[in-house]
């Protein structure tokens, strides 16, 4: 990015003469790929740490939250009566019943089984969607901010490159261009969101650890 500065620098002591060194010249071609890598080492810094946010957050799902959950129901779903035959799932009725027939229903403790299984896997997967989905948004949200800034990078480049190309004056150019684009800003605005959005998701973790908590001693009740 220093290339960019230079090449700022070079325009103003060159803008209002009627040539521009070659020097110049090349370095502007330059410019679009350095500043091209440079987007795309942002997006790979974005990417790496919200995959760090998203494994703390599944180790607390698998850890914490999935064996509390699990020991719950298997107490509220009857899985035990299920299994060995002195507890049914009526579909229709929705609830369960006791089996007062001497000989289980081989058929219905399989069906009451696979029953409890599914339930079970829909809960854990809505909980994993609740955890995750905000942070795949926040990673969205970031890499289309770091897009659109570089893309407003890259099309002035090109527009001062094309100028200079031509041999025309270019200050009037070079100060649109960085009236519009805020450079020195990006990398500290980014380093704010990421410390912001780890903080809300570290937080954010915390409120859920919490209201489980609290939501598994009402029902222990």
């Amino acid at each position: 990015m220093n290339r960019f500065l230079i090449v700022c620098i070079s325009l103003f002591m060159f803008g209002c003469s009627a040539t521009v060194p070659k020097e110049v010249v090349e370095l502007s071609y330059k410019m679009e790929k350095d500043m091209v890598e440079v987007q795309s080492t942002y997006i790979s810094l974005v990417k790496q740490h919200i995959g760090l946010l998203k494994l703390q957050r599944e180790n607390y799902l698998k850890n914490e939250w999935i064996p509390l959950y699990v020991k719950s129901w298997i107490d509220d779903g009857q899985l035990i009566g299920m299994a060995d035959g002195s507890v049914e799932y009526d579909e229709e009725a929705d609830e369960f019943k006791s089996v007062t027939t001497p000989t289980p229903n081989r058929q219905a403790q399989l069906n009451g089984v696979v029953l409890w299984a599914e339930a079970a896997v829909s809960v854990i997967d809505e909980k994993r969607l609740s955890l995750i989905k905000p942070l795949e948004l926040a990673e969205v949200e970031l890499i289309d901010s770091i897009n659109q800034s570089f893309s407003l990078l890259l099309r002035g480049n090109k527009t001062i490159t094309a100028h200079l190309n031509s041999i025309r004056e270019v200050q009037d150019v070079q100060n649109d261009l960085l009236s519009k684009v805020e450079l020195g800003g990006l990398r500290d605005k980014l380093n704010t969101q990421l410390s912001q959005l780890s903080d809300d998701a570290t937080n954010g973790l915390e409120k859920i650890r919490k209201i489980d908590q609290k939501t598994k001693k009402y029902t222990e009740k």
